[in-house]
This record gives structure tokens, C-alpha cells and sequence, in this order.
């Protein structure tokens, strides 16, 4: 993945912590305990679709089904219901297959 504005992004935490950006010497932690592999092993995307759906209910956020046929209908509903005008979205090849509205910046 490539990741616009990187460098001038740690460069400004950096700065915010009063101190030069870090360059050598730095490696990622090997945790010796990694459960999010583990968490939800074993279920297939509808059990864990119904899990993100519980998940979003406890922290008060919509989940909205649908098939891959109606999703641009459905980004558009949800747009609407928010009186947006543009989406940010990642640059996922799917997305980028689908007929996807024109408020959608990919």
C-alpha cells in the first residue's frame, strides 16, 4: 500500500514531540502474543458479517447489507440520507470494478 504524504506526516509528529524523526534503527515489535489472528478463526463471511453487524450496533453505528449488484444504489442512499456530497474511498480494486456513483473519490 502506498501511502501519500508519509514522510512530511512523520515529520510533523516528530516535530510535535519536540524531537528528529527517527530513521535507522527502527524495527517493527515481534509481539509474542497476537490474538487478532485467532479472534474470529473459523467463521465464515456471513457469521462474521453478523458479528461486524453486532459490533456496530454496540457502538452506535449503521451497517447497511447489500449485494455487490445494488451497491451503488445503496452508497447512494446512504449519501442522501446524510445530505452528503462526496465519499473518500480506498483505492480497492472491487470498488474500482463496480459502477460507482460519481460522488465516489477513489
Amino acid at each position: 500500500m502506498t501511502i501519500t504524504n508519509r514522510d512530511a506526516f512523520l515529520d510533523q509528529v516528530a516535530a510535535n514531540l519536540g524531537r528528529e524523526r527517527k530513521v535507522d534503527g527502527v524495527e517493527r515489535p515481534d509481539y509474542s502474543v497476537q490474538p487478532q489472528w485467532e479472534v474470529f478463526e473459523g467463521l465464515d463471511p456471513f457469521q462474521l458479517t453478523d458479528r461486524l453487524e453486532a459490533q456496530c450496533k454496540a457502538i452506535h453505528t449503521t451497517l447497511k447489507r447489500t449485494l455487490a449488484s445494488e451497491l451503488p444504489q445503496a452508497l447512494r442512499e446512504v449519501v442522501a440520507e446524510y445530505e452528503g456530497k462526496s465519499v473518500v474511498a480506498a483505492a480497492d480494486p472491487v470498488m474500482r470494478n463496480m459502477d460507482c456513483p460519481l460522488f465516489l473519490t477513489i
